[in-house]
């Protein structure tokens, strides 16, 4: 099992020292933009000594893998070879800060540690994409907050490596009790929690809708199953949607009109196919483990977007439509 930590956050801070991830970050957008940088003008940019900043370079290179290096010919310190991950870093910082506050604003921490952990987001940006940040507005469809005793019944197994005994609730109101899982992960998808578990019951991961468990125990005379961290991956990433695990398919599905348009510029799965057409149509091949979610996607676009294979997805996109008929 893994445990659960928030050890990814940094210390809070309630102001805007002029912090090494700053200069780092100035430090990576000159090189990138403007193709050098030199020690003197980042000590004078953040009021440090020239020392500090040769350290920085030193950091970059050392635990950043910056291919950095002094030009005795242009006097600065340039990158030899490209370093993509400096890229439009302002401009993606400004996109995770935006994210952040909206959902700080959203989860009841109390305004002292929320106002702090944003101050601490806010470190990663330049004068610059604070003001912007200023008029960036991150707003969500809809924000699923869990119920924070099972929430915790779940992080407290995790946390001492046990399993859990859980009352749940299928879509269709159905309740199994006394379910002995192990948990392995804790995802939130698309706003909503869900938990991944080995299901004693199933012998096999599965997953559960957090807003669908009662009654959580923990269980501690349980062996623990170790999970292989491929077979992890492959249940979680191998296809489409939050329904994981099952035997996966490729589905292709035709947009055109507008729908095309939008999703030019989508990524729905990693391992996604476009293929372009030339009257601007789009065939995107994905895999997947169940119709429902894409089904709900294609759909959406209102005749847009037609499944074309295989058979058995565009049969059940035809009964789902007449269903949708017969029902007005």
């Amino acid at each position: 099992m893994h445990s659960l930590s928030l050890s990814f956050l940094p210390p809070l801070s309630y102001h805007f020292p002029m912090s090494q991830t700053e200069r780092i970050n100035y430090i990576g957008k000159a090189l990138v933009e403007r193709g050098g940088v030199t020690l003197k003008e980042v000590a004078e940019e953040f009021g440090v000594n020239t020392r500090t900043a040769c350290r920085d370079i030193e950091y970059m290179r050392d635990r950043l893998d910056a291919p950095i290096e002094f030009s005795r010919r242009n006097h600065c310190y340039e990158l030899v070879k490209p370093w993509g991950d400096y890229t439009n870093l302002e401009e993606r910082m400004i996109i995770l800060a935006a994210y952040m506050n909206s959902l700080l604003d959203t989860i009841p921490l109390g305004s002292t540690i929320s106002d702090g952990v944003k101050d601490t987001i806010s470190q990663g940006l330049g004068m610059k994409g604070r003001r912007v940040l200023e008029r960036v507005d991150y707003r969500a469809q809809s924000i699923d907050l869990p119920d924070y005793s099972v929430f915790k019944g779940i992080c407290d197994a995790i946390a001492a490596n046990c399993a859990i005994r859980i009352d749940y609730f299928n879509l269709k109101g159905e309740r199994s009790e006394g379910r002995i899982v192990e948990p392995e992960r804790l995802i939130n998808y698309n706003s909503s929690w869900y938990m991944v578990a080995f299901d004693h019951r199933r012998n096999a991961l599965r997953q559960f809708h957090l807003s669908r468990i009662q009654n959580i125990e923990l269980v501690r005379d349980i062996e623990i199953r170790s999970i292989p961290a491929n077979e992890m991956e492959s249940f979680l990433s191998g296809s489409f949607g939050i329904f994981f695990g099952r035997r996966i398919e490729h589905c292709t599905i035709h947009f055109s009109g507008l729908a095309a348009r939008i999703v030019s510029t989508q990524l729905w799965h990693k391992s996604q196919r476009m293929k372009h057409n030339e009257d601007g149509s789009i065939d995107m091949t994905i895999p997947v483990s169940s119709y429902k979610e894409l089904l709900n996607r294609v759909i959406s676009f209102a005749g847009e977007a037609v499944p074309v294979s295989p058979e058995s997805f565009v049969d059940e996109y035809r009964r789902t439509i007449t269903r949708m008929y017969e029902s007005l």
